[in-house]
């Protein structure tokens, strides 16, 4: 870990940086780039050593608006959602 350097997240902006994002996952990811549901965060992980580069790809999305099985299970409803 060492030779890597300093390790940070890189919050992913911008159109180009999207873009680069959406296709690094698409390429290396099993199951390719789909989509997230709802609002999502993108990260870059970063390393500084010998110069910047991309080591890995993040996202976080948030829980979409109604998933049956959840709701069936904490008994919610329409209007308890809302």
């Amino acid at each position: 870990m060492a030779e890597l350097g300093s390790i940070t997240l890189k919050v992913v902006t911008g159109k180009a940086e999207v873009t680069l994002w959406n296709e690094y996952v698409d390429r290396h990811h099993y199951l390719s780039y789909k989509h997230p549901i709802g609002a999502a965060l993108k990260y870059f992980i970063m390393s500084d050593h010998p110069q910047p580069q991309v080591l890995g790809c993040l996202l976080f999305s948030a829980s979409v608006w109604h998933l049956a099985d959840r709701d069936q299970w904490i008994e919610w409803d329409k209007k308890d959602r809302e």
